[in-house]
């Protein structure tokens, strides 16, 4: 997996994801002292702002268990680094492109935060966003930087708002990843069934016989009303984000014959 990185940078986002991941609580302190770097280095180096010392290499290669074949790989990304020598720039973006909308679809909360930017009164401050979101400072400041980076966030007479410039497409999203964010919603709304009150949320369903050949016509139409809600109901004094899914799925397996 290492192989696939392209830059100092890129691999060690990569891993700190990997770990915020598989816990929450995770703190780019953490991450540091496991790389026996400062945190103020350590953050200087994932936002491409310092090089990695080639003295240091030693440390990340145990820190993160690599073997000799991965050791050496990135020892000779941190000696580019030191050197200024730039892998081709097309297969490198095209390899950065993939990962980073990968992460940006698999997690939840970075679409949150898109609709946040629409709520009155709000702030463009990791602390803020993670309180709100019920996330942690660390994956919020990991996520503004990624719509950044993405140029889905920009910076407009020193406020931030979002963009409708960059359009994701089914080609650039990986269908593990789209998999990956609905279940953590069908997660979120197991939740809401059990944690919000009735008045704040809506769960319902019915079942019904359907010819199979209609399906595609009644996919359709489930996009059109999502569509038509979003217009009718965007807008306005807007202080919440909810999320709305529609779900159609069989519960019958076809008959043997």
């Amino acid at each position: 997996m290492w192989f696939e990185y392209k830059s100092i940078s890129d691999l060690l986002s990569a891993e700190l994801r990997r770990r915020v991941q598989s816990n929450s609580r995770y703190s780019l302190r953490s991450f540091a002292h496991a790389l026996k770097l400062s945190p103020g280095a350590l953050s200087e180096i994932l936002r491409e702002k310092r090089d990695l010392s080639l003295r240091s290499v030693p440390n990340l290669v145990r820190a993160l268990g690599l073997n000799a074949v991965e050791a050496q790989h990135l020892m000779t990304l941190a000696q580019n680094g030191k050197l200024g020598t730039p892998l081709p720039a097309k297969a490198q973006n095209q390899r950065q492109l993939t990962d980073e909308i990968f992460v940006l679809v698999s997690e939840w909360y970075h679409f949150a935060i898109l609709n946040l930017l629409d709520c009155e009164g709000f702030d463009w401050k990791a602390e803020k966003i993670a309180a709100r979101l019920g996330i942690s400072r660390l994956q919020a400041k990991m996520a503004m930087q990624l719509l950044i980076k993405l140029g889905l966030v920009e910076r407009k007479a020193g406020r931030i708002q979002g963009t409708r410039e960059h359009i994701l497409t089914s080609n650039d999203v990986p269908s593990a990843a789209v998999r990956a964010y609905h279940r953590q919603m069908l997660t979120k709304a197991m939740n809401a069934l059990e944690q919000q009150d009735v008045s704040e949320r809506q769960i319902s369903g019915t079942g019904f016989a359907v010819d199979p050949d209609q399906i595609g016509a009644i996919k359709s139409d489930m996009i059109e009303f999502q569509n038509r809600m979003i217009s009718k109901y965007g807008r306005g004094n807007k202080r919440e984000v909810y999320f709305m899914g529609l779900s159609l799925f069989k519960l019958t397996t076809r008959e043997k014959r």
